[in-house]
């Protein structure tokens, strides 16, 4: 997409998210309930939370590019729940197909192109669910505000806020090992036999389970001292 394309890209996105809202007045009261959970979200007191008791999500997405607010869009999005520095096991796995063709340059990178997205859920789609699973929830993340440019771009357009999630960098093993994680579920599993649902009430191509359970998450992740040394 050309420069010259892009803000007529996100006029048309802005356009049809108020049309969704119009037409889906039933569910106006589930959107409100997602932003006022986000927004409501208590920064003080999750951040005066022990380590040990504190929740953190570790995040990783794949996009079509560098620019968030330029027109680049996400194609996949893992995140991995820890509580404390034990991981739960559950994590949310979904590939996205965008509103436009994914680059050549992209797909060299995270190995999605158009075709493996092709029957995967919009992202506008699973941010509620995103955003539900990140709910109280500390960030993890290798140069977390990247991917919170991307997420809050939508976020801004579909509910009308921000994230307001502390985030870290993860500078000790155990979460550079999650973010590792993070990233090889996403790169082990491009095609959307790799990211079905556990519930019924997933979208199509999306993957929220016990990591390393099967069939929904079909790729256990290693141990962190392999994930470490790799």
């Amino acid at each position: 997409m050309s420069p010259a394309d892009r803000p007529a890209s996100e006029l048309a996105q802005r356009a049809r998210a108020a049309a969704n809202r119009l037409l889906r007045k039933d569910a106006l009261a589930e959107r409100r309930a997602v932003h006022d959970r986000c927004v409501g979200l208590d920064t003080r007191a999750l951040l005066a939370t022990p380590v040990a008791e504190a929740r953190f999500v570790v995040l990783d997405l794949e996009t079509t590019g560098f620019a968030a607010y330029a027109g680049d869009e996400i194609v996949q999005a893992a995140l991995l729940e820890y509580r404390g520095l034990e991981p739960t096991g559950e994590a949310l796995c979904s590939l996205v197909r965008p509103s436009i063709p994914i680059p050549a340059t992209a797909t060299a990178v995270h190995g999605i192109d158009d075709e493996i997205v092709a029957d995967a859920p919009t992202i506008e789609a699973i941010i509620d669910d995103i955003v539900e699973f990140l709910d109280g929830a500390v960030i993890v993340g290798h140069h977390a505000a990247f991917d919170l440019r991307f997420l809050n771009r939508v976020t801004q357009r579909e509910l009308f806020c921000r994230l307001p999630h502390p985030t870290v960098d993860p500078c000790c093993s155990t979460f550079h090992a999650a973010a590792g994680w993070a990233t090889m579920i996403s790169k082990r599993s491009p095609g959307p036999a790799g990211c079905r649902p556990r519930g019924a009430t997933m979208p199509a191509a999306t993957r929220r389970s016990r990591a390393g359970s099967s069939p929904a998450s079909p790729h256990r992740p290693p141990t962190p001292d392999a994930a470490s040394a790799s």
